[in-house]
């Protein structure tokens, strides 16, 4: 992860950093998330990237550490783009989902709530 411009209110300039150490970051940042959210009861659901991000494989032992819920998307997107989907029709050109892709996500997300009774 790269970021070319500082936002203004950002408390630390990333630029500096080397990928391990922003994923060191992370990583810990999501630990204090997760212990947080379950100290206020609060469900978690982890989903990783639907694009082979780095930090995809800190989601992953993230949800395994603390036995939450993972969706990976990541392989849904592959297997729909090895079945004949283009990539051009599930992202933008930044990279983010475009309305299908985010449907996509969003349907796979329930189908795993649903699955786990977490719906009621």
């Amino acid at each position: 992860m790269i970021v070319s411009q500082s936002d203004p209110g950002q408390s630390y300039n990333f630029r500096n950093l080397k990928e391990n150490e922003v994923l060191q970051w992370v990583a810990s940042d999501l630990d204090e998330i997760v212990n947080i959210l379950q100290q206020s009861k609060i469900s978690l659901v982890v989903q990783n990237y639907p694009m082979d991000f780095s930090v995809n494989f800190i989601l992953s032992r993230i949800s395994g550490k603390f036995k939450l819920l993972f969706v990976d998307i990541y392989s849904i997107f592959q297997e729909k783009m090895a079945n004949g989907i283009d990539q051009r029709d599930l992202f933008v050109l930044d990279g983010h989902c475009n309305a299908k892709g985010y449907g996509i996500t969003a349907e796979n997300d329930y189908k795993r709530i649903q699955a786990e009774g977490l719906l009621k």
